[in-house]
């Protein structure tokens, strides 16, 4: 699975199939999906307030993904791979909480996504 707003990724996975995994709405309507939702009055004391977690939330949305493939027995065994331009550790370390198998920043090799792929294959293929 590659999670996050990463479309032109499939050209690089694709070929590794059996099956690809996409959760990817493209950038705009994850932004519009977030910039949309209603007011919540029980998190944020002002529209404003919430606006300015926009930042996080989108953050937070790959994270909520990642729980529910891991929560299910029919997808927990699928790798998660992460590619963010947010490197720092302690979102490194979050991802990896959550059950993210590889944790990529940006700029990444760009050899390196398919050598990730072709390995979970294998270690699939071998079980």
């Amino acid at each position: 699975m590659i999670e996050g707003c990463y479309a032109s990724l499939i050209a690089a996975a694709l070929p590794f199939g059996p099956r690809l995994v996409l959760l990817n709405p493209g950038r705009e309507q994850c932004l519009a999906n977030c910039r949309a939702r209603p007011w919540e009055p029980h998190k944020y004391a002002s529209r404003e307030a919430q606006d300015e977690k926009l930042a996080f939330l989108l953050g937070w949305v790959g994270e909520y993904y990642t729980r529910n493939v891991r929560s299910s027995s029919a997808t927990k065994h699928i790798p998660v791979m992460m590619i963010t331009s947010r490197t720092a550790e302690k979102h490194r370390a979050v991802a990896l909480q959550v059950g993210v198998n590889e944790y990529l920043g940006k700029p990444y090799q760009e050899d390196e996504l398919p050598g990730l792929i072709r390995r979970y294959i294998a270690a699939r293929a071998e079980a």
